[in-house]
């Protein structure tokens, strides 16, 4: 699936759309793209669709932050940022490969191409890349 939007809000708005259907525990979707593109804006858009109303911020530093909806029947929402993890180790992939499988949550994973064994488990794959100002082609990816 390929589409082109003109606006972060048009961002959320069309893949939440694709993916509101889809939300369950043990779904992992990978967000691929530079730096700047949206991709945590869109995971803080999911979370407010999902009723997490808790602020979402970047886990870069983190790697890895959870968030509960206010409805306790919807799955944690997990966002893994690999970006700062290049070279990981087995130990540290070992431990991520972990995480991305938790069948409690919903996990986005940010620069999933990062760590190969990592991409092999995501149920989508979402590239996003940078148009005209504003702009940003978005395809993607089934597994």
């Amino acid at each position: 699936m390929n589409f082109v939007v003109e606006s972060e809000e048009e961002l959320v708005a069309k893949l939440w759309e694709f993916l509101s259907d889809k939300i369950r525990a043990g779904l992992c979707v990978g967000l691929s793209g530079d730096l700047g593109v949206g991709k945590t804006t869109l995971v803080k858009g999911i979370a407010k669709h999902m009723g997490v109303e808790e602020m979402v911020s970047s886990p870069t530093f983190m790697i890895s932050k959870r968030y509960k909806a206010a409805d306790q029947n919807s799955p944690i929402l997990q966002h893994i940022d690999l970006y700062r993890l290049k070279g990981a180790s087995k130990n540290d992939i070992g431990e991520i490969v972990d995480m991305v499988n938790d069948i409690n949550c919903v996990t986005f994973v940010e620069w999933p191409e990062l760590i190969e064994e990592v991409l092999g488990q995501m149920d989508f794959l979402i590239k996003i890349k940078a148009g005209g100002e504003n702009s940003r082609e978005v395809v993607i990816d089934e597994n």
